[in-house]
């Protein structure tokens, strides 16, 4: 069989190589196994994933390793920062009277309150600094404030990162709809 798969305006057709029809027009790429509309916008007709969006193409999500290394760095700077708030608070329990709070509530408070301010300012905090990393949405642009606000509360959750095998990403990004990619 000399013919050729072709797609034009969402139709599949069946078209001979030396028809008429195809008289000065470039060579098709016949060693794709599917056909390949390289029109630059796709039709209306087309119905294309959210993964699969001009805008997110060109993003490549990070991997494991260094969502891993984002946590260290990132957790590492966290506990530094509660800790020496916990030690102050401390003091003014010991000599001022106030109220005494485990180290939990200062942990968790900071943990959110860094993870909103870095990534609703910046779509960055330092451990993705670190790892060329950023946060976008679903669409690869700048995720939104309540889509942040959303990724903060999710982190707070001791089961987020068990979401990992059953979903591809950890809970927090499938909530917020947003995606760690590189920069």
């Amino acid at each position: 069989m000399s013919g050729e798969l072709s797609m034009g305006n969402g139709e599949l057709s069946m078209g001979n190589e030396g028809s008429k029809a195809n008289a000065g027009q470039a060579p098709k790429n016949t060693h794709s196994p599917l056909p390949i509309d390289h029109s630059p916008l796709p039709s209306k007709k087309t119905n294309y994933s959210l993964l699969t969006t001009p805008y997110f193409c060109f993003m490549r999500t990070v991997g494991d390793g260094t969502r891993t290394l984002n946590f260290l760095i990132d957790t590492a700077i966290i506990f530094a920062i509660a800790y020496f708030s916990f030690k102050g608070w401390n003091w003014y329990v010991k000599f001022w009277g106030y109220p005494y709070y485990h180290f939990g509530w200062f942990f968790f408070g900071i943990l959110f309150v860094y993870y909103f301010l870095f990534e609703s300012i910046f779509s960055r905090t330092p451990g993705k600094w670190f790892t060329y990393s950023k946060v976008v949405g679903l669409d690869g642009k700048r995720a939104s404030v309540p889509a942040v606000l959303i990724r903060s509360l999710t982190r707070l959750t001791i089961i987020d990162l068990f979401f990992i095998p059953i979903l591809g990403r950890p809970l927090h990004d499938h909530l917020s709809r947003t995606r760690l990619v590189e920069v």
